[in-house]
């Protein structure tokens, strides 16, 4: 049996096709039982699946696009990557999806149908940022690619970014603090630091990286640790407390950004111990995972095979998918409500 799946991201396809066809196997843009296609005008499918909310339409500032469906809604899945620390979508706009797939808690959501697991981020390393035209290291090309040779010690990349309402203020502050520390043996990439067109350019010579999430909470992990993986680095980690629910626990060494002093006794007695060349088949196994089961084709592919028998039609074919700017503007006082629940909840949360 075969799933024809269409996929739409915030990212146009059509903008650069290779940021999505990259993570996939072969040419066939297949995985399992299910075929992908980017076409954003293709009305052939199964199901449709919408990471992080439709593209906007072309010379368009805010999302007005309406998807009309070409598959019942219960086939429909909305992928939500960003904490509720950054980003809080309303019960009623997620309506318009049969299913929702985040980490964010039953009480953010509000959804019948969400799937709680922590959603796959595209990962950064191996393609060029920024919108910048470039070379991506596609699927094949990752799993053909033998371990890389490593000159230099610890880098980390991290952008001059300081918003309080996440930790981008706390990583920068540890940031700068550790480099004047540990001096020549940890080198700071980012934008408004040290610009680079790719990651791979901090990553590669490199035997440790510093991997700092910009929301702390269980279940809550992004392409910090995958990248880091991906560019055979160890990383040290903040983020995830129950990231070895997911990979060895020896693929990365936890530390603690607001315990300073601790933190920079576990980097370099880490270093002196030798701990990279100790956990290379820890931190391989972890590329493998990241590659073959938490790829976000393969979690796609994997959550739409096991719904798909399941996913009844309740009414025919038809209806539609707006946009968050579209929907404001066709259903106010649903969206007054949706802003009001994401106040509430911002609120919570900035005083628990």
């Amino acid at each position: 049996m075969t799933i024809n799946i269409k996929f739409m991201a915030k990212t146009h396809a059509e903008q650069d096709p290779q940021l999505w066809t990259s993570l996939l196997p072969g040419t066939d843009q297949r995985w399992g039982d299910c075929v992908f296609t980017f076409d954003m005008d293709a009305r052939d499918y199964d199901w449709l699946v919408v990471y992080e909310g439709l593209p906007m339409l072309p010379n368009d500032r805010q999302v007005n696009r309406i998807e009309p469906l070409a598959c019942p809604r219960e086939k429909t899945l909305f992928i939500t990557t960003e904490p509720a620390s950054i980003r809080v979508e309303g019960p009623h706009y997620l309506r318009q999806y049969g299913h929702v797939l985040s980490a964010k808690p039953a009480s953010v959501m509000k959804h019948p149908n969400q799937i709680f697991e922590t959603p796959p981020l595209r990962w950064f390393y191996g393609r060029p940022l920024g919108g910048q035209p470039g070379e991506y290291i596609n699927y094949d090309e990752f799993l053909a690619r033998a371990p890389l040779p490593k000159t230099k010690t610890l880098s980390t990349v991290c952008s001059n970014k300081q918003m309080s309402h996440t930790v981008h203020s706390q990583r920068y502050n540890f940031t700068m603090e550790m480099k004047d520390r540990l001096g020549d043996m940890f080198d700071v990439y980012g934008r408004g630091i040290n610009p680079i067109d790719r990651k791979d350019e901090a990553m590669d010579d490199y035997r440790y990286t510093l991997a700092i999430e910009n929301h702390h909470a269980a279940g809550h992990w992004t392409e910090k640790l995958s990248d880091a993986w991906l560019a055979n680095c160890l990383p040290f980690y903040y983020g995830d407390p129950e990231y070895a629910s997911f990979f060895p626990v020896e693929a990365a060494i936890p530390i603690d950004i607001f315990k300073m002093d601790e933190a920079e006794a576990t980097i370099r007695h880490s270093i002196a111990r030798g701990e990279y060349e100790k956990r290379l088949p820890a931190i391989w196994e972890a590329r493998t995972l990241i590659l073959k089961k938490y790829n976000l084709i393969a979690v796609i592919a994997k959550t739409v095979e096991r719904l798909d028998p399941l996913a009844v039609p309740s009414s025919s074919y038809g209806g539609e998918i707006l946009g968050r700017h579209v929907f404001r503007k066709k259903h106010p006082f649903f969206a007054l409500s949706d802003a009001i629940h994401g106040l509430k909840t911002r609120h919570f949360l900035s005083n628990s």
